[in-house]
Parts: structure tokens; C-alpha cells; sequence
């Protein structure tokens, strides 16, 4: 019974970026799931977009510049890792997770 419980669990695919673009215009319409997309010039990384987790079809952006607040901070690519948690309020639906080590963790 356990086995039937882990199997599923170890085949969960970890978050990742999958792309990097230069311009927000440039983003994909769709992103697949479990998939962000970067948008960076050069060094500088601006935002990060990526489908919801929820699986509502909805597009998540998270400002990367620290000097416009609210803020988000790219620990790591492969796996995703974002700092601090992401908190969504959309249509009377709330989305709150984290995303470590390319988990999603709803809080």
C-alpha cells in the first residue's frame, strides 16, 4: 500500500526555468506546466512568469528589480527556488504557495 502512495510522488516533476527571453512582449502565450520563463537582459533579471500551480489557467508574474516593491527573488533556475512566498488573490480565489527546490508547497 505504501509503494502505491511513493510511486506517484517520486515521478512529480520539478519546477524549472525552461526559457529565458529579453523583453516581457516576448513571453509565450502559454507556459507548460511546472515551466517559468525568465525575462532578463543581460544580468539584470526583470520577471517571472509561469502557469499557476492551482492549474486555474492563470499566468503568474513576479517583479525580479528589488527597487520596485513588491519583490521576488530567484534563488535557483533548475529547480526553481523563489523567495518569499507567492500569494495571489484572483476572482475570490486565493492561491498561497511557495516555490522551493522546485516544489510547490501551498501554505
Amino acid at each position: 500500500m505504501l509503494a502505491r502512495w511513493i510511486r506517484p510522488w517520486r515521478r512529480r516533476r520539478r519546477w524549472r526555468v525552461c526559457e529565458v527571453v529579453t523583453s516581457i512582449h516576448d513571453l509565450p502565450q502559454q507556459i507548460p506546466y511546472g515551466e517559468a520563463v525568465l525575462v532578463a537582459n543581460g544580468r539584470i533579471m526583470k520577471w517571472l512568469a509561469f502557469g499557476c500551480p492551482c492549474k486555474d489557467d492563470h499566468q503568474v508574474l513576479l517583479n525580479l528589480n528589488p527597487s520596485i516593491h513588491p519583490n521576488w527573488t530567484l534563488k535557483a533556475s533548475k529547480p526553481l527556488t523563489v523567495s518569499p512566498s507567492i500569494d495571489e488573490l484572483r476572482g475570490g480565489k486565493r492561491c498561497h504557495y511557495f516555490i522551493r527546490d522546485g516544489y510547490i508547497d501551498w501554505t
